[in-house]
Parts: structure tokens; C-alpha cells; sequence
């Protein structure tokens, strides 16, 4: 992958660890994320085994996002 496309996804990925973001935020950093990926494959800076780590990734760190979401609102009616 090239240095400049690994660079911009960990900027993403931070963005997307934040587990205060509001769901706009987030949303907005996750489709950045996977716009650096499909823009990436697509122009060859990554493999498509590359893509596919990465968009596995993102899928992980939004299921990430949504549990901390619900315990959060499960917290907040209690």
C-alpha cells in the first residue's frame, strides 16, 4: 500500500475510534475511510487483499461504534 494511502486511513481510523462521536461524525469519517479505500484500489495504490483488510476494518470499527452507542443509551434511560 502507499505511504500516503496508509497515512490518510490512520487519520480516518483515529477519527472513527472516538467513541463520543455524534453519529453524523462518525458517519462522515467512515465514509471517508471507505472512500480512501475504494479511491485507493481503484487508482492502484492498494491490493484488492489490501481493500479487503481494510474495509474489514472499518466494519469492525463501526460495530465498535454502535455497541458503545447502546450502552451509552443504555446508561443514559437508567
Amino acid at each position: 500500500m502507499q505511504r500516503e494511502l496508509r497515512q490518510a486511513l490512520d487519520t480516518a481510523y483515529s477519527r472513527l475510534r472516538d467513541g463520543r462521536a455524534e453519529p453524523t461524525a462518525f458517519a462522515g469519517n467512515y465514509a471517508l475511510g471507505l472512500g480512501i479505500v475504494v479511491g485507493g484500489q481503484a487508482c492502484g495504490g492498494m491490493t484488492e487483499q489490501e481493500a479487503l483488510d481494510e474495509r474489514a476494518h472499518l466494519g469492525m470499527l463501526a460495530a465498535l461504534y454502535e455497541v458503545q452507542a447502546r450502552i451509552r443509551s443504555d446508561s443514559n434511560v437508567r
